[in-house]
């Protein structure tokens, strides 16, 4: 029997039940009978688990198939209307896709990160419970980072316009009218922010040509300290060309910092920074950032409160810092939970931690008061000096940092022989999780305990059953942290143990 499956163009009703791990609502679709059936996945853009729809298939990848809502028929009990415009699909207009599940009630946001990290662990045959997501403290206006960038408008004759790429789009942006992830005056500002480009005929940054000027506008907000920054990016083309003919790069960015500045006290927005980098980039080069402070401070000063300790830091515009800090000190907390149990300093179990993959030092930091040493190792080597001020910052002595890929570092044996005895490992990998010689490294240690702090559930199902297989078992629950309220991003903490 051969199965006419369904083709581009072909409208099928649907009742999706979950999210996938791009944060597309997943229905599941089974052809024919006996040997000939084909179980599909059905990914749907613009629906969301619970509801019933008529979707139009845009593409198929085996049997995997891509479709767009063309008409709900019964909307899901769990959807919401989206707070911000842009969160919606009409039409076949590309739009922001961020925030995929902002359509959803955040009871719900929460069970369907719950679930996923569950079908996760079970699809690897990992055996773990899986406690309820620790939520977000705040679900709207809560982003320390935003990155936009710039793109000929082909709506507005080739006039730049200013906002974010929509999934499957590499060369349009969605030219944003607001933001509610970002504080409110910041999201009232997008507009008037994209009007300083807009008339002056300034070309946005295009790789298949090199005559253009505009890359990015980055937007860091402050949490705790409500300090602003502002970094507009841009290539290190001088003369710019212009209506008014070519003008020299310098005297540009300082009209356009004038501007900005003005909009930003018509919106009553105070900028703590704001700053110009011409990034430099040679094909067979590396790339190079050269930044200048045009006004302010040339770095972001943010907090965060980590048992009620305050931990300070200064963050470069080149720094990764935790999107939603806030949220950042619940994840925080429940690391400590696993590594110290107790806040008394004199009850320390974990003497010394390694931090692997430890960045800008976010965790080391927030962990150093409560063991007696960590040493954190980080590949990049700007991460690493941002990780050594912030804790001379805090007059952290119990920390040093260590610039170097993880498993060519700690498979140093002169390395594990200077580390002496070991009491916890602190793993905070990429998204793709462990790589099979990082694996192999980090299981030579031979650490009694290891604290997993994964941002992708699959990768983590993976890891731990090979943890497993090389003697470590799961000593509680799995605990899911939201960082990433309306979309389907979930981080998870898990905590394991060497058997005897």
């Amino acid at each position: 029997m051969n199965l006419t499956l369904p083709r581009r163009g072909d409208e099928l009703e649907l009742v999706p039940t979950e999210v996938d791990d791009e944060g597309l609502a997943l229905a599941r679709l089974v052809l024919g009978q006996g040997e000939a059936r084909r179980r599909l996945r059905v990914m749907i853009r613009g629906a969301v688990p619970g509801d019933r729809v008529i979707a139009r298939v845009e593409s198929r990848v085996r049997d995997d198939l891509f479709a767009r809502v063309a008409r709900v028929l019964t909307p899901s009990p769990e959807r919401v209307a989206p707070r911000c415009r842009h969160a919606i699909y009409q039409s076949d207009r590309p739009f922001c896709g961020g925030c995929t599940l902002q359509a959803v009630s955040y009871e719900r946001q929460l069970a369907l990160k719950h679930e996923r990290v569950r079908r996760a662990l079970a699809s690897a045959g990992v055996a773990l419970e899986v406690a309820a997501p620790r939520p977000a403290p705040l679900t709207f206006h809560h982003r320390h980072k935003m990155e936009l960038s710039f793109h000929p408008d082909v709506h507005a004759g080739g006039e730049v316009a200013l906002g974010l790429h929509p999934p499957g789009y590499k060369w349009e942006v969605v030219s944003l009218a607001e933001c509610p992830l970002l504080s409110p005056e910041m999201s009232a500002m997008l507009p008037a922010l994209e009007a300083v480009f807009k008339g002056r005929g300034l070309r946005a940054w295009d790789p298949r040509r090199d005559d253009s000027f505009l890359r990015n506008l980055v937007i860091r907000e402050a949490k705790r300290t409500g300090e602003r920054l502002l970094e507009l990016v841009t290539t290190p083309r001088d003369p710019v060309e212009t209506h008014d003919g070519p003008r020299p790069a310098g005297a540009l960015v300082a009209e356009l910092a004038a501007a900005i500045e003005a909009a930003a006290r018509a919106h009553g927005v105070t900028l703590t920074s704001l700053l110009w980098t011409c990034q430099h980039a040679e094909r067979g080069r590396p790339t190079r950032f050269v930044t200048t402070t045009l006004a302010g401070k040339p770095v972001l000063s943010d907090a965060l409160e980590i048992r009620g300790r305050r931990l300070d830091f200064d963050i470069d515009p080149r720094s990764f810092f935790q999107p939603h800090p806030r949220a950042a000190e619940g994840l925080v907390d429940e690391v400590l939970a696993r590594l110290v149990p107790s806040d008394d300093a004199s009850t320390r179990t974990a003497r010394l931690v390694l931090d692997l993959y430890c960045g800008t030092g976010t965790l080391a930091l927030s962990v150093a008061p409560f063991v007696g040493q960590v040493i954190g190792v980080e590949l990049v080597a700007e991460a690493v000096a941002d990780a050594r001020r912030n804790a001379a910052l805090n007059q952290l002595a119990n920390t040093r940092f260590i610039a170097g890929d993880v498993a060519a570092t700690i498979g140093e044996p002169a390395f594990r022989e200077a580390l002496g005895e070991l009491d916890a490992l602190l793993v905070d990998p990429p998204r793709a999780g462990l790589s099979p010689p990082a694996f192999e490294a980090i299981s030579a240690l031979d650490a009694p305990r290891i604290v997993y702090v994964s941002c992708k559930p699959e990768s983590l199902a993976r890891d731990l059953r090979r943890f497993h297989e090389r003697g470590y078992d799961c000593d509680r629950p799995a605990q899911p942290v939201d960082l990433f309220p309306q979309s389907h991003h979930v981080e998870t903490v898990v905590s394991l143990s060497r058997r005897a």
